[in-house]
């Protein structure tokens, strides 16, 4: 099931109840849940120095206004004195594609962000928008099998640049642009009409977006024994334990360039 999917059947009035059915870590057999709808609180950016010339920056969404919001936290940590960033893009799977394309502007001042294009629809060209760039210091990213849509496009644009590394795991592989059409008997069809390409034209939808610096969980952690984290509020980081994030500073104190983005 696409996001779309998903969100088309989980869409409703507040206060309604709707069904589902869960399968828990480690279990075979689904369990019947039902939850109320709610109006969702937004989530804000998590953006937090970790040394004196490092900064570590977690979007949990790109809704609406997520990359205005980066812009200024950005600027508020360099003027902190912040000249490295490590952006945490995993979990991070909401929002429109267009916040993922002024989110990606914020970071690559020369070149394309990405394209859009398909069977239907006219080829669309995003170019990079050097007055909009606020953050010229070294970044790594952080990406992983929950990174989808809209983070997707920030981060290939980043990697493919060689603006930065993008470290951990291959992202999901949802930027697309898709159609409703409704049906006569109440149901609808979800069609894909055109894909994101990342800047060296592969489809986000084929294959996801590679990590140029490849870094997966520990083996010895089976599902059963990975636990969910909470949301990172204000003030807080990644475990200390967390090899993704260990990884992306360690590139950072070396200084090492970006490596070229690993083929599909």
């Amino acid at each position: 099931m696409s996001v779309p999917q998903a969100y088309l059947l989980l869409d409703g009035a507040p206060g309604a109840i709707v069904k589902v059915a869960v399968v828990g870590r480690g279990k075979t057999e689904p369990e019947q849940v039902a939850l109320t709808r709610e109006i969702i609180a937004p989530l804000h950016v998590v953006a937090n120095k970790i040394s004196d010339d490092t900064a570590y920056v977690r979007l949990p969404t790109l809704d609406a206004g997520t990359a205005a919001e980066l812009g200024s936290k950005l600027a508020q940590l360099q003027h902190d004195g912040a000249q490295k960033l490590v952006l945490d893009l995993r979990d991070c799977s909401t929002g429109p594609d267009s916040e993922g394309i002024a989110a990606a502007q914020l970071f690559v001042s020369s070149g394309t962000i990405g394209s859009l294009s398909g069977q239907t629809v006219a080829k669309q060209e995003f170019p990079a928008a050097p007055g909009s760039v606020a953050w010229h210091g070294p970044v790594d990213v952080l990406i992983s099998p929950s990174t989808s849509g809209a983070a997707e496009i920030v981060a290939a644009a980043i990697g493919d640049n060689k603006r930065g590394d993008l470290v951990g795991e291959r992202t999901f592989g949802t930027a697309s642009e898709q159609k409703v059409i409704p049906l006569d008997d109440g149901a609808a069809l979800i069609l894909t009409v055109a894909y994101y390409y990342t800047p060296a034209g592969k489809a986000i939808l084929d294959d996801g977006v590679p990590p140029t610096v490849e870094v997966a969980p520990p083996a010895e952690q089976s599902d059963e024994a990975v636990e969910t984290p909470a949301p990172l509020a204000v003030g807080q980081l990644p475990a200390k334990d967390d090899p993704v994030f260990n990884k992306a500073l360690d590139l950072l104190k070396t200084g090492a360039p970006p490596q070229t983005p690993k083929a599909s």
